[in-house]
């Protein structure tokens, strides 16, 4: 499987606190399943701006191949769309999704839907592939689904929140795009989601789990545009 969306790099958001927190995760991962994670920790100006990024992530990957840990880790981020970051957007200071044009995206509190809708527009004007983090946190994107996938926009939801949707959303679930762990800790947000994972193939289906879980986000590591 491929994990889109996980804070497992180090020192860099609030996510893993450590190197050894860092390899306890990958090592988690790789019994549940994955083989490529793309480490998108948090981009938000003035307050995540990927100090010590890419030093941090070459030791990570130094790592797991001494530890003979048998993942794929990729560049990325999730982006806090306040006016500040957007604004910053041009500088070109966060990472898309493995140098791709497929960037993850999360909106503030209380942005109403045609703010979050105009901001998703200006985005693909400017050339990227918005993919829009852990859908289930915007109950208005979720009551205007059409809309967004009108503007072709990539939709992820978390494993963590799959009760959530089954209860709620559950017609929704096998018209979005990607599943991913939104993983964070070994504590509360770890990779021990077997459950989860296979509940998920339960109500979707062995095919369309694939497409949620391998297949499309195979195509955004790859950069492949208008096919997932």
């Amino acid at each position: 499987m491929i994990d889109l969306h996980s804070h497992v790099l180090y020192e860099i958001d609030d996510g893993a606190k450590s190197l050894e927190e860092s390899l306890e995760l990958l090592k988690l991962a790789v019994d549940m399943g994955y083989t490529h994670i793309c480490c998108t920790s948090h981009y938000q100006k003035g307050k995540y701006e990927n100090k010590k990024y890419l030093e941090n992530f070459l030791k990570l990957k130094q790592e797991i191949e001494k530890l003979n840990i048998p993942i794929n880790l990729y560049c990325g981020n999730e982006l806090f769309l306040d006016i500040d970051t957007l604004m910053s957007l041009s500088k070109k200071e966060f990472f898309t999704l493995n140098n791709t044009k497929y960037i993850l995206i999360e909106f503030p509190k209380g942005v109403i839907l045609n703010v979050k809708l105009n901001i998703l527009k200006t985005l693909i004007g400017w050339g990227y592939k918005p993919i829009v983090a852990h859908v289930e946190r915007y109950e208005e994107l979720l009551q205007n689904f059409k809309e967004l996938k009108e503007l072709n926009i990539k939709i992820q939801f978390n494993l963590s929140s799959l009760e959530y949707l089954k209860e709620n959303y559950s017609d929704l679930i096998s018209e979005m795009d990607i599943v991913a762990t939104d993983v964070h800790n070994l504590k509360g947000r770890s990779y021990n989601l077997k459950d989860k994972i296979e509940n998920l193939k339960d109500i979707v289906g062995e095919e369309k789990f694939k497409d949620l879980a391998i297949n499309n986000p195979k195509k955004i590591l790859e950069g492949v545009e208008d096919e997932v």
